[in-house]
């Protein structure tokens, strides 16, 4: 779909749940020729845009609400400094409007993200080049590399993994403050999820695996109940989801009763699928573990700009956002200081003090080596000459 050099060239950053990404983002706002969003980094374009019918894009309102509606899930007033709420909408709505009417002929899908895209750079205020990039984040977006390469002619996914220790305490603490529930429900709901992601990719010619006996067994699936049908739904395209059927092996997943072995699982089926994309498509995606990025962040980014052959920074890096010094997305609220190095260390051995004995022997026996295994294959690409 879009093959152009700008259009076609996009970096995504993703990473499981409180595991760094938006540090990473901000970082990357640094460089001239990176064109990031604001705030959360989110436009919608992956996991939104891409799996949406041409239907919602044949007239200029149609591609205006949509574009907005996304943007608007994703805005952020802090990310400008800004007490008005609706600036960033109004900003985005204002600029689109323009693009639409010079682009009224081609009114379709592929116009209407290279609109948002564009509409993107513009807030973003640095100078669209020949070696400009632009950047989205959004968390899963490993179960969608394999359809970004059909989609984009040079896409890289940039994954920042993060100790399960220390981003199960920051996930704890983002469960308080906002009051949210981690059922088992909802873990088997999101569990399902992850399930039908490899599925996906499967009957469209994934190859992580070679067969459906394969796959079922990684998630301890009872294979004739459902999947038939499902294969049926794909093809047909139709809408419909299975009710009253449960494609999961109960004796299993009812051993995950406590939070933190529900937590462990789900990183382990989000770390297996990094580490199998790194390897297999070891040119376009790379693991960023978190520890090590925010002790030498300015080593470890020019290393990946490198990588992304894009020229290195040699000023001191700082995280920002559209221009403005960054603040973090976490509890504490604070600026994070040209130097990360004293402020950010905290944040690997805190767990030591909070995290109960139990609660750590889970995740070292769970977790922990899945997490090693993925710092080994950041330290082959970073050793490398």
């Amino acid at each position: 779909m879009f093959k152009d050099k700008f259009f076609g060239s996009p970096i995504f950053i993703s990473g499981w749940v409180k595991s760094g990404t938006g540090i990473f983002l901000r970082l990357f706002d640094n460089h001239k020729n990176i064109h990031c969003p604001h705030g959360e980094g989110k436009l919608g374009i992956v996991r939104e845009h891409l799996n949406l019918d041409e239907s919602y894009y044949n007239t200029k309102k149609k591609i205006h609400d949509i574009l907005i509606k996304f943007i608007s899930l994703y805005t952020d007033s802090e990310s400008f400094n800004l007490k008005d709420e609706n600036y960033v909408k109004q900003k985005y709505s204002s600029i689109i409007k323009k693009k639409l009417k010079k682009n009224q002929k081609k009114l379709n899908k592929k116009t209407a993200i290279k609109i948002l895209i564009n509409s993107m750079v513009k807030i973003s205020n640095k100078k669209k080049t020949s070696k400009s990039r632009w950047v989205e984040k959004n968390h899963n977006l490993e179960f969608f590399f394999e359809m970004l390469k059909k989609k984009f002619s040079n896409p890289h996914l940039l994954i920042v993994c993060r100790d399960p220790r220390a981003s199960f305490l920051s996930y704890c603490r983002m469960l308080k403050k906002y009051n949210i529930r981690n059922t088992m429900d909802e873990f088997n709901l999101i569990v399902k999820s992850y399930f039908f992601y490899e599925i996906d990719n499967y009957f469209l010619g994934g190859e992580r695996f070679k067969s459906i006996d394969q796959l079922c067994n990684y998630f301890l699936i009872k294979k004739k109940l459902g999947l038939r049908q499902y294969e049926l739904w794909l093809n047909k395209k139709k809408p419909k989801y299975f009710k009253g059927i449960n494609i999961f092996t109960k004796s299993h997943w009812n051993r995950s009763k406590t939070l933190v072995r529900r937590y462990s699982i789900l990183y382990n089926i989000i770390s297996d699928r990094q580490r199998w994309l790194a390897k297999k498509y070891d040119k376009s995606v790379l693991l960023i573990p978190y520890e090590k990025l925010t002790i030498n962040h300015q080593e470890v980014m020019n290393k990946i700009f490198s990588e992304l052959q894009l020229s290195k920074i040699k000023k001191k890096l700082q995280p920002i956002n559209v221009g403005k010094k960054f603040i973090t997305n976490s509890n504490f609220k604070k600026e994070i200081p040209v130097e990360l190095r004293n402020v950010m260390y905290k944040s690997h051995t805190l767990w030591k003090k909070k995290l109960s004995k139990n609660e750590i022997n889970v995740i070292n026996k769970i977790s922990i080596p899945s997490y090693r295994k993925s710092v080994r294959s950041f330290n082959k690409l970073f050793n490398k000459s």
